[in-house]
């Protein structure tokens, strides 16, 4: 590519001297970009990495000082005018997305011929680093891990953004302030565009053709037919399934033998990979891994539902990032391991008194139940008992989707001292609040009709809700807890209730709302 130091711009071709100001144009290569200043707003300090299609670089607000990562498109790419309108029409959709499992994109442009980019910049590792030093996660850490990807992905599909490319290379891990593991979705709907000669066997991804890398391309993608958010269903079971048995189902075959195997081979068992995988588990992810699209989830959550209550019986999700996998009573053995949780200690819920950070339970092994709702009240069972407070329960109203969580969360909240309703619709949590008067509301953040930081807005400011404006609002999510307190303090909501609390946890955070 060709350099202006004059306009400061990139641009494709053998020109001697730029279009803009005739100065002299110098040879320049991709990797060069660093030390130099990008739209006069962006310093340019490292390379991250470099591909078919251009690079992505850490850089720095020239203003705000602030450290972002930058995806540029190579001049000689962006010279398809096809390429260049779908990288912009697809950057705007990307940067529609506001979730915490999401990557943040805040800016993108066009200097010269190079096109641009700009990311949060995520100080952490990839998930294919990551099962490069641990090929194969535990049960507890897959359903940890896949769960947050399928929050981000729900967002994404409601916007009707299909990923197309999800792959554990797309998938970034980064520490929060207390050591829980924040998973970031990034490249968003931003299609990785190579030239027909470009011969990678890997990536293959070409205009008007096939979008996507080989290993996790659904039979449609790999038939280049018309896609829906149910091909991201299938590349996220392909993932589910690479992190239990520690490789993809289709092996390390070249791209195109892959290609065959997705659209008329069955995949292998998972448990003829790993026998400790549970059958219910293995179940769940098979039908992830239908080749027809209609066979498969209707959602990403609806899968990591149904995979989280097919884990149920088999390890204590309720301890974050801590595994303890139990002997299962009809699947076989399961070796028991436990991993020490890495987030052990958490902040009660703003406004509440706080924890003692010394109390802290960690559910010893147990037998495994047989099912599901077992395993729930046995660790429920495991959460103290509070005295009696006699008279009425006061009642509490969770507005939530997704029938396993909800059934785990309700549980929990009655075990704290509350007779429970449940919402599942934003919507008619509306119209039930003033009518029900509930003494305590726990919303979920991510919902599809009126999320629940909206929610508690209009709870606390719309007149029509005045004689429930005074009752506390709680925030319930599975994110980062610094940005759980954020939405918090951005929607005057009372406090939250963090999806990976376990009993005891929860149960001390809702006392203090008991006898308000």
């Amino acid at each position: 590519m060709k350099y202006c130091g004059q306009c400061r711009s990139f641009f494709a071709g053998d020109i001697k001297n730029c279009p803009r100001d005739s100065s002299v144009m110098e040879e320049m290569d991709i990797k060069s970009l660093v030390g130099k200043e990008l739209d006069g707003k962006y310093s340019i300090e490292k390379l991250l990495g470099v591909g078919g299609m251009g690079a992505v670089f850490k850089a720095r607000h020239a203003f705000i000082g602030n450290e972002v990562a930058i995806k540029v498109i190579h001049p000689e790419m962006a010279m398809d005018k096809s390429v260049t309108e779908r990288f912009l029409r697809e950057a705007r959709a990307a940067a529609a997305i506001d979730h915490a499992n999401a990557i943040r994109v805040s800016d993108f442009g066009k200097v010269g011929d190079m096109l641009y980019l700009v990311m949060e910049f995520i100080d952490g590792e990839s998930m294919k680093d990551y099962l490069e030093r641990k090929p194969r996660l535990d049960l507890n850490e897959t359903v940890h891990i896949m769960n947050q990807v399928a929050a981000a992905l729900d967002i994404a599909h409601s916007l009707q953004i299909v990923h197309r490319d999800l792959k554990p290379d797309n998938i970034m891990f980064k520490a929060g302030l207390r050591g829980e593991r924040i998973v970031k979705v990034v490249d968003f709907g931003i299609a990785k565009v190579k030239s027909a000669s470009d011969n990678s066997k890997e990536a293959l991804t070409s205009v008007g053709t096939i979008i996507g890398t080989a290993k996790y391309m659904s039979p449609e993608q790999c038939q280049a037919s018309a896609i829906d958010h149910r091909s991201d269903i299938y590349s996220l079971g392909i993932m589910v399934y690479e992190a239990l048995t520690g490789q993809c189902p289709y092996g390390d075959a070249n791209g195109m033998q892959v290609i065959v195997k997705h659209i008329i081979e069955a995949p292998p068992k998972p448990r003829s990979l790993n026998p400790s995988i549970p059958e219910p588990v293995e179940a769940v992810i098979l039908k992830a891994l239908a080749k027809q699209p209609t066979s498969r989830y209707s959602s990403a959550g609806e899968f990591t539902t149904e995979l989280t209550t097919a884990a149920g019986g088999y390890c204590d999700l309720t301890q974050g990032n801590q595994t303890t996998l139990l002997k299962p009573s009809s699947s076989g053995p399961i070796n028991q391991q436990t991993q020490p949780s890495n987030n052990q200690t958490i902040a009660s819920p703003i406004q509440a008194p706080s924890a003692q950070s010394g109390n802290q339970t960690i559910a010893s092994p147990i037998q495994a139940p047989k099912s599901f709702s077992q395993a729930v009240h046995t660790m429920i069972a495991s959460a103290p008992v509070l005295p009696n407070t006699g008279g009425k329960r006061p009642k509490a109203l969770i507005v939530l989707e997704g029938k396993g969580i909800i059934a785990l969360l309700k549980l929990q909240v009655q075990q704290a001292g509350f007779e429970v309703l449940i919402q599942m619709s934003s919507m008619d949590a509306v119209t039930a609040i003033p009518t029900e008067r509930p003494d305590l509301i726990i919303v979920g953040v991510e919902l599809s009709q009126l999320s629940g930081p909206d929610l508690c807005m209009m709870i606390k400011t719309r007149p029509a809700m005045a004689q429930v404006a005074k009752t506390p609002v709680l925030l319930y999510s599975g994110m980062s807890e610094e940005d759980l307190s954020a939405k918090v303090k951005e929607c005057k909501a009372d406090g939250y209730v963090h999806k990976n609390w376990n009993g005891a946890k929860l149960v001390e955070a809702l006392s203090p709302y008991l006898n308000r």
